[in-house]
């Protein structure tokens, strides 16, 4: 009787001891395994955290460098593009073992190697395009070959005709020259008369004037829009001339016209030959301020740079135009030798105008 009582008090502390320990083990081994999923749980929500991140991120880096192309895409000189895509057609269909050196130095017009000759005199020795841009851009890179797929322009060539010269400028003649048109499209350069600007005039950016209508001793000089020219009422003062008497000046027969604007700008032909970037253009652009339909002056503009935009439904232009010389007065031998350079537009990507894009503008 003893001997069970004894057993039964064992079993009774054995139980005591033995089952709260193993209680206690369980509910730690369920402690600790809720904690591991709550650890991993976060560990999980953290990568998720940072895969987001970085997804964000990248897509940030991905704006920033399309915005960081659109500001570094340079801008377009399309005199020089119509004049190296003539001079490659040219090349192109010559025939083999041809020698166009000489052909192209007598093909020159004469009034072009006039005009060298007298900015070589002006400038003590030194030609007009190389005192501009002073042979380099920013980039210590050939602005020509930078701004035609790195074409080299020291190869001779025929300009396309008379409105254009060898050093990748153009000539504006005014109302009432017999030797270049007085209109411009102005992102590509092309300079018109008025019969091949009567055929497109949607294509006309600025009309070039000089008249001693309002004075016969100090002649008005005016860069007219073509909205202006059309509907302004004494648009005809700045035509009259040898040309034109009365209100029947061309743009009054024109259907539709742009309403291009045209602004002085405060910048220097050095600073305007310094300029290689859209971004750069546009600031000079949107600083030039005080747009208008015309711009008159009882002076020359020889030296001076005009901020020209057209932002129409089917057209919208921005460049910069660089008076580098005036020749003349109001007669038929008056005329403006001019730069461009216009908005860069960049098809691939690559920071380069895209020459086919202006092809498409041409004609």
């Amino acid at each position: 009787m003893k001997t069970t009582q004894i057993l039964s008090l064992l079993i009774l502390l054995i139980s005591l001891f033995y089952f709260p320990s193993f209680a206690q083990q369980t509910n730690t081994g369920v402690v600790k395994a809720t904690g591991d999923a709550h650890q991993k749980a976060m560990e999980a929500e953290q990568i998720t955290r940072q895969v987001s991140d970085n997804v964000r991120l990248t897509s940030e880096q991905i704006n920033m460098a399309v915005q960081n192309v659109k500001d570094i895409t340079r801008v377009f000189e399309p005199i020089l593009h119509l004049q190296n895509k003539w001079r490659e057609n040219k090349q192109q269909n010559e025939p083999q073992g041809f020698d166009n050196s000489s052909s192209n130095s007598s093909a020159t017009t004469g009034q072009d190697a006039m005009n060298n000759q007298a900015g070589n005199m002006n400038n003590g020795g030194v030609d007009n395009g190389s005192m501009n841009n002073g042979g380099m851009n920013n980039d210590g890179m050939n602005n020509n070959s930078m701004n035609n797929g790195g074409m080299d322009n020291s190869m001779p060539y025929v300009p396309l005709n008379n409105n254009y010269n060898s050093d990748g400028s153009a000539n504006l003649g005014n109302q009432n020259s017999t030797l270049y048109g007085n209109y411009i499209d102005i992102r590509t350069g092309r300079v018109m008369d008025e019969i091949d600007a009567a055929a497109d005039p949607t294509q006309v950016d600025i009309i070039f004037t000089a008249t001693d209508y309002f004075n016969s001793q100090v002649p008005m000089y005016a860069l007219l829009t073509p909205s202006f020219a059309k509907h302004d009422n004494f648009a005809y003062t700045f035509f009259h001339g040898t040309k034109y008497k009365d209100r029947n000046i061309p743009p009054r027969t024109w259907d539709n016209v742009n309403e291009s604007e045209i602004a002085l700008c405060n910048i220097s032909a050095e600073q305007f030959a310094r300029i290689s970037s859209n971004k750069q253009l546009m600031a000079v652009v949107n600083q030039a301020g005080s747009f208008s339909s015309k711009f008159e002056s009882r002076q020359k503009i020889e030296g001076k740079v005009f901020a020209i935009r057209t932002v129409m439904q089917n057209r919208e232009t921005y460049g910069l135009m660089l008076v580098e010389r005036q020749y003349g007065t109001t007669g038929p031998n008056g005329y403006l030798k001019i730069r461009l350079k216009v908005t860069g537009y960049d098809a691939n990507g690559d920071g380069m105008p895209d020459s086919g894009v202006y092809d498409n503008m041409m004609y």
